[in-house]
């Protein structure tokens, strides 16, 4: 099978645009690099935005990406923007979501914030789907780290218009409540055994899925710790975007 995984960093200009979530708000956002790596990060969002990233022959299905960085920053290009161009080598339109991380010192403020951007980002997304050019009932939501918790939260709400047609999220943090809707989405989890959030996060997630009698798969992978995001490093996890177009396939989303 050839590999599904090429760097796909370059897209054409004219298919980007982006979507402010909440209108007139300051921009206060900070791009920075590292520490430890030379990864580009976003921090202090105060004007949450979607980054539309539209296929050049799309195939009627999209994905709202949420990047993680633990609600004090987003892993931008590793958890988003790269991703979406992958998918959209797939046919996928992607929306990738700068949410509140950063935005003010109480990590519960930002939390409550980000919650309400990815739902209204969700609803955005739906309003504009003939624009857009998706069918807004294949709409799905993936979510990395603390954007998993986003993701989650959203697969498991009732509302009709916020809730994804099938949520992916990727090493993600479970919020508390894992009470699982008669109507959740299918489920497609991947993530690390060597990542500590595996056993007490993933896990628990898939569990309950499984005990609400919904559609789920696991992937853990023997090595990629925690945050392997879209980047090949000789661990067990670089497979992972096969994985997912396997399943989105096997969904009739491909």
């Amino acid at each position: 099978m050839r590999s599904l995984l090429p760097f796909l960093l370059l897209a054409p200009a004219a298919l980007a645009q982006t979507i402010p979530l909440w209108p007139d708000r300051p921009d206060h956002s900070e791009s920075f690099i590292g520490p430890n790596d030379t990864e580009r990060r976003l921090r202090k969002i105060t004007n949450p935005l979607l980054t539309a990233h539209l296929a050049p022959q799309p195939n009627g299905t999209a994905i709202l990406i949420a990047p993680g960085g633990g609600f004090r920053h987003l892993a931008i290009d590793k958890e988003g923007h790269d991703v979406a161009r992958w998918l959209n080598s797939l046919g996928i339109s992607a929306f990738v979501l700068q949410y509140s991380a950063g935005a003010d010192p109480s990590r519960e403020t930002v939390i409550a914030r980000s919650l309400e951007d990815i739902r209204q980002a969700m609803r955005l997304l739906r309003q504009r789907a003939a624009n857009l050019r998706f069918d807004p009932d294949r709409l799905g939501v993936m979510g990395f780290s603390a954007g998993g918790y986003l993701a989650v939260d959203l697969a498991l709400r009732s509302d009709p218009a916020t809730r994804p047609a099938f949520a992916i999220p990727v090493y993600p943090a479970a919020p508390p409540d894992l009470t699982v809707p008669a109507d959740a989405p299918p489920l497609l989890l991947l993530a690390a055994h060597d990542d500590p959030l595996t056993i007490n996060h993933t896990i628990p997630l898939y569990t309950a899925w499984n005990k609400a009698n919904r559609p789920a798969t696991l992937h853990i992978y023997a090595t990629g710790k925690h945050g392997f995001g879209f980047r090949k490093t000789g661990v067990a996890a670089d497979p992972w975007p096969d994985h997912l177009a396997a399943w989105l396939r096997t969904r009739n989303l491909l």
